[in-house]
């Protein structure tokens, strides 16, 4: 799936005659921008989980695909916990994230109406996870981090985003017995996570979303003063 992915991607550019760095952002991006990215997804990770904990109230997880992860995690034991980090963590974040984020969004830009593009991508992203019972929290997740590149005007940002989400959700797994009461990520997906979680979320995710939202002030500002 990945490989494919990768394929279609470098094909498209390939064959379009798209300039690789304007087509997936390949930018750098300021220390404000690699800040304000950490600190949304930090706190956007524990909002998520908490959505798919509401999603599962209602539309309660199949206990079939409950045992298709329980086997998925199940195979991973054997490895190191870095191999598992690069396999489920790295690898998806950085294909994901130049389909997604990159060629997609970039081919959507539209400075009149960045939501736009931000909302079809996040659709899109939802739909390529093919779980019906993980598309609202997958649809939030890529709502922020095509968020944070089109702020950033970067991909690397948003590729450490992905990376915090699965890496946070990996390292779940690995300390579940020390997270015992933490409710959905622990093991009991009906549970709610603890108030103090969502306060520090919310938290987190405030300051994030501030940072990045200075980001556009600073770079319309020379615009205004040459004029």
């Amino acid at each position: 799936m990945q490989g494919a992915l990768v394929a279609l991607a470098a094909l498209w550019v390939y064959r379009g005659g798209y300039d690789p760095v304007s087509a997936f952002g390949w930018k750098s991006a300021s220390v404000r921008g690699w800040l304000g990215a950490f600190l949304a997804v930090a706190g956007g990770w524990v909002l998520t989980i908490q959505l798919a904990t509401l999603q599962h109230m209602l539309f309660p997880f199949p206990e079939e695909l409950l045992e298709q992860f329980r086997d998925l995690f199940a195979g991973l034991e054997d490895l190191p916990y870095w191999q598992v980090l690069v396999l489920i963590g790295l690898l998806p974040a950085v294909v994901e994230e130049h389909l997604c984020r990159g060629l997609m969004l970039r081919g959507l830009e539209d400075k009149s109406s960045n939501w736009r593009g931000i909302v079809v991508v996040a659709v899109i992203f939802a739909v390529l996870h093919l779980n019906p019972y993980r598309l609202l929290p997958t649809f939030a997740l890529g709502l922020l981090l095509g968020y944070i590149a089109i702020q950033t005007r970067s991909i690397y940002p948003a590729i450490l985003g992905h990376f915090m989400n699965n890496a946070a959700s990996v390292s779940v797994c690995e300390c579940e017995e020390q997270l015992s009461g933490v409710g959905w990520v622990a093991g009991d997906e009906a549970a709610s996570m603890p108030w103090w979680w969502l306060a520090g979320g919310i938290v987190l995710f405030a300051l994030g979303v501030t940072v990045l939202r200075t980001l556009s002030r600073e770079e319309s500002t020379p615009d205004t003063q040459g004029g």
